[in-house]
């Protein structure tokens, strides 16, 4: 009987408690941010958009360097832009390539293609027009 007794007593304790604590659970509040925090966006179209992604153990940081060092000892020093868009070091390098005339256009971008070859993590777009977060389209440093 003790027994019996003691699961019910256990039984109301234990309703009463998750009913009260589900009372008492604060609800998540929405906090509105002036439109001056907001992030502006903007669609802006590049002729040449090399994207480094993740799958949980960063970019592909070889290839990057690779990359990187090709475009900064390319003759005609193309100008880019970084756009960082991920927690693990994702980026875009987005060029507008002005620099260089069509026919080189086609020979940079095939040597970049050939520098991001073999990696699951490198994708080489040409002509892309994208939404961008102004604020994290940097110039390199």
């Amino acid at each position: 009987m003790r027994i019996v007794l003691s699961f019910i007593f256990l039984s109301v304790v234990s309703v009463f408690s998750f009913c009260n604590a589900q009372r008492n659970q604060t609800k998540p509040q929405t906090v509105e941010t002036p439109s001056s925090q907001n992030p502006q966006t903007k669609k802006l179209t590049f002729k040449l958009i090399i994207s480094f992604t993740s799958h949980a153990s960063g970019i592909d940081f070889e290839k990057y360097d690779a990359i990187i060092k090709y475009i900064q000892s390319h003759p005609k020093k193309p100008k880019y832009k970084l756009y960082g868009w991920g927690r693990e070091g994702e980026v875009d390098i987005c060029m507008n390539l002005k620099e260089l005339k069509k026919s080189e256009r086609k020979i940079f971008i095939e040597e970049i293609k050939k520098r991001a070859q073999g990696s699951d993590r490198v994708f080489v777009n040409h002509n892309v027009t994208k939404e961008f977060v102004v604020d994290k389209l940097k110039d390199p440093q």
